[in-house]
């Protein structure tokens, strides 16, 4: 950052009162202050922010002049309704835009809101840092040592914008905060360009299949259920339900306590979604009591020892996973634990999402949450 020292301050504070931030009551905090590292507590609507500067010149390469704590402010749960949500994560997004070209920033990052070591712990910051953020700004020039913004994730990334000043805001993916009820505009006064990058198009499309696909018939399992009409392009946690089921002789699930007909098992694979789930219900038997449900467990990242079930009332990363009290999506969590199951050994890999979870089980909810967005998505 070019930008001299001396001026963050109020430069800073004068973008954030455009936006909203309650500035006029802002508190300096006594315990974290001092003369050149000043802390001032600022509010937005109910949500409170710290505002950290390190205002010295001899400061360290990695210490940034300003940072910014939002603490959970990025998760929906925290925020009464959709609305609110939206509105806060908007004034986020912005502020984060708009500081970058102020300061010229050359990295502006939101750090380790799903445990990514985004944190540069040297200089340059190409090689300094660890992994990239789920979404970040960066200068021009940043982004051509990276390769250009194509070359930063793989597949692309999802969400690119250009600003003034030769700034990039490049997002990784869709997640629990991203995806949401809230996503980066593609439309602001404050954005030359911005766009979401159509995976299918260019020829990158998510691997579809369903885990059950793997199991034999009288084999149990713990799938995932939605019901027909809460299908939608996000799995919720209030639609998904726990479905303990076993395959019949005709490939399809059924209720381990009642018996009634769940859904199809599908043995191939699929490119589209609503093509497989179409594939799930295919085939309804005229049964007088069904319970039909497609599953939300059809990204290949779910490995089908996450659904096998040894016995009826056993226990797997499914139902452990379902079984958590926390308002962190679970389904994007099963995908996260599922991605790192599939690595180089499986057996290592499951045994410490299992231990992992056993944890999570002895933990209040708040402090679960936490740990969740720390430690595994």
């Amino acid at each position: 950052m070019s930008y001299p020292p001396a001026e963050v301050k109020e430069e800073t504070l004068e973008v954030a009162e455009s936006l909203g931030f309650d500035v006029g009551s802002a508190e300096v905090d006594p315990v974290a202050s001092s003369d050149d590292a000043p802390v001032l507590d600022i509010t937005y609507g109910e949500s409170g922010f710290s505002f950290f500067f390190t205002l010295t010149e001899d400061r360290k390469p990695t210490t940034p002049v300003l940072r910014i704590a939002i603490g959970d402010s990025l998760y929906g749960s925290e925020v009464d309704n959709d609305g609110d949500y939206r509105d806060l994560l908007e004034a986020i997004f912005e502020l984060l835009c708009r500081l970058s070209v102020a300061l010229d920033a050359d990295y502006a990052p939101i750090y380790n809101p799903e445990s990514r070591n985004a944190m540069p712990h040297d200089k340059p910051l190409v090689d300094g840092i660890e992994e990239l953020p789920r979404l970040a700004v960066y200068s021009g020039e940043l982004v051509d040592e990276f390769g250009g913004a194509d070359s930063m994730f793989d597949p692309d990334p999802w969400y690119t914008a250009t600003l003034a000043g030769d700034k990039f805001v490049v997002a990784d993916a869709p997640s629990d905060w991203l995806g949401g009820p809230w996503q980066p505009p593609t439309d602001a006064e404050y954005l030359d360009h911005a766009e979401f990058v159509d995976h299918e198009d260019s020829g990158q499309t998510v691997g579809l299949s369903d885990p059950f696909a793997d199991l034999e018939s009288g084999e149990y399992g713990a799938d995932v259920g939605v019901e027909p009409d809460d299908i939608s392009g996000e799995f919720t946690n209030d639609v998904l339900r726990l479905r303990r089921v076993r395959v019949d002789d005709e490939r399809n699930l059924r209720r381990v306590d009642d018996n009634a007909f769940v859904r199809n098992v599908v043995d191939e694979k699929h490119d589209d979604q609503l093509d497989l789930i179409q594939a799930m219900l295919a085939e309804i038997p005229r049964e007088p009591h069904t319970d039909e449900h497609a599953s939300a467990l059809l990204h290949e990242a779910i490995p089908p020892s996450f659904v096998r079930l040894d016995g009826p009332d056993d226990e797997n990363v499914v139902t452990k996973v379902m079984a958590l009290d926390t308002d962190v999506n679970k389904h994007q969590l099963l995908l996260s634990l599922g991605r790192v199951a599939q690595q180089d050994d499986l057996d290592d890999d499951l045994a410490s999402v299992d231990g992992a979870l056993d944890t999570l089980d002895d933990l209040d909810g708040e402090v679960v949450d936490e740990y969740i967005r720390q430690n595994l998505l």
